[in-house]
């Protein structure tokens, strides 16, 4: 499982020239994110740069602030946290803008587009623990007619360590809040980077029922194996650590599992999670060139 927040890519101010505010701001970031993770060791930060090329001020990055041996520790807990997929949001930005006051909020849209959190430096006016966004989206009417819809919308927001403490109970329980199986088919380019899906699951998926055993097991297997992928080095040799009872299909049952890719190519889906009630099983297909899994199948036993 994992739990993906955002870096506010507004909240870098460049009115702040000097050093060693650069740095007290800096040092207050890795504090946030260190008790964040505390509270979930699944954590990812994402942001549009890597986390050490993140600009905190006077012209500097945390790499350039935290340079030197006696920031060993700030740099174990940085790389411990930088993303290993970038955020897409080419799929979560189609038609839909995210806006504070007249700037677009990439990070701070992503964050309230798969309901998470988002982190920015702490100045003015980012010392809140909510952000209200102006949302557009452009839809096709009743009539079959293009218009926009807008609405306001509100991000959990951390900027400091009581911001933290506000949010933790929220954060403890983040993938119970993803609550259907519609949700878990919208979201998945952001809160699966590691996994794919074949367009045969998205019935499969969406069909899982608000409050169903089925639905939280699904749910649990695939963040288990979206984390076991992010660590996945093929040129190993070696499998992802799977955290599941993970196995390949029995060779007489292999001839059920193959299906159909986007290429139209036909493939071997024979590895398999396991969930229930019943039988349930997710199959799956691990890319080597990409480091991923492309799920084939989400549903009773074939």
């Amino acid at each position: 499982m994992s739990f993906p927040i955002f870096i506010n890519e507004l909240s870098y101010n460049p009115n702040i020239i000097i050093e060693d505010e650069a740095a007290q701001i800096a040092n207050l970031l890795l504090e946030v994110l260190r008790i964040i993770r505390q509270t979930r060791r699944d954590v990812v930060v994402h942001s549009e740069c890597t986390l050490s090329a993140t600009e905190v001020g006077a012209g500097k990055t945390l790499i350039e602030i935290f340079r030197g041996d006696k920031f060993k520790e700030e740099w174990r807990l940085i790389r411990g946290l930088e993303n290993r997929s970038p955020f897409d949001s080419s799929k979560l930005y189609e038609n839909t803008d995210y806006v504070y006051g007249t700037r677009i909020a990439k990070g701070l849209g992503l964050a309230q587009s798969i309901n998470t959190v988002a982190v920015s430096l702490n100045s003015e006016p980012w010392k809140v623990q909510y952000i209200e966004l102006a949302k557009s989206k452009i839809i096709e009417n009743t009539e079959g007619e293009v218009e926009v819809s807008t609405s306001n919308v509100s991000v959990r927001h951390i900027s400091c360590k009581e911001h933290v403490e506000t949010h933790r109970q929220w954060c403890s329980k983040y993938s119970e809040n993803i609550l259907s199986g519609d949700e878990i088919w919208e979201l998945r380019a952001n809160i699966f980077p590691n996994l794919r899906f074949l367009s045969r699951t998205e019935n499969q998926i969406r069909s899982l029922l608000i409050g169903t055993q089925a639905l939280k097991e699904v749910k649990l297997r695939l963040f288990e194996l979206n984390e076991s992928f992010s660590n996945w080095d093929p040129t190993s040799g070696d499998l992802p650590k799977f955290q599941s009872n993970v196995t390949p299909e029995h060779s007489t049952r292999k001839k059920l599992c193959w299906f159909t890719n986007s290429a139209g190519e036909n493939k071997l889906f024979d590895w398999h999670a396991r969930f229930t009630p019943g039988c349930g099983r997710i199959h799956f297909l691990m890319e080597y060139d990409t480091s991923c899994a492309i799920i084939g199948h989400v549903g009773e036993k074939l």
